[in-house]
């Protein structure tokens, strides 16, 4: 399940999707970024006989991730947060890989977060992009290739 950005919308998703597609998974991007929203469509996914659900969200998108898992620990089987803005009380329980640059606004949080988190990897790449803009980025490659290997790591 992909999550835009306040700024983004689904379609904004369109390269990386595809590329996740090509690596076998089935992939969504949803409109609406709120929680709930998020949770029906990891309840669909469910339902489809998805094996495991990964939410990818990037800044608002992340966020609405975070409420969500806040909700409901179970709320995935993976996590990528790109840009989170707000560092939660609590630690994100399913493993996380939280991606930022260095010298955008929400800088601190991204490390903060993994820092906190129960298995949590960070990516902090050069320059200010936010959000789906870590993409567009002379590092959007790396970028790409770490959400990869991420949402491919065998659970442990």
């Amino acid at each position: 399940m992909l999550a835009h950005g306040a700024s983004y919308d689904a379609a904004s998703w369109e390269a990386q999707a595809e590329v996740l597609a090509a690596d076998g998974a089935t992939v969504v991007a949803t409109d609406e970024i709120t929680p709930a929203a998020l949770a029906d469509a990891v309840t669909w996914a469910r339902e489809q006989g998805a094996d495991e659900v990964a939410l990818v969200g990037a800044s608002a998108g992340a966020d609405a991730v975070l409420d969500l898992c806040a909700e409901d620990a179970g709320c995935a089987d993976r996590l990528v947060l790109l840009s989170p803005n707000a560092v939660v009380p609590d630690p994100v329980e399913p493993p996380t890989l939280f991606v930022a640059s260095e010298d955008e606004a929400v800088a601190d949080v991204a490390p903060a977060l993994a820092g906190t988190a129960a298995d949590g990897d960070l990516l902090v790449v050069p320059g200010d992009a936010h959000a789906q803009g870590l993409f567009d980025t002379p590092d959007g490659a790396q970028v790409l290739e770490a959400v990869r290997d991420h949402l491919q790591d065998p659970q442990d």
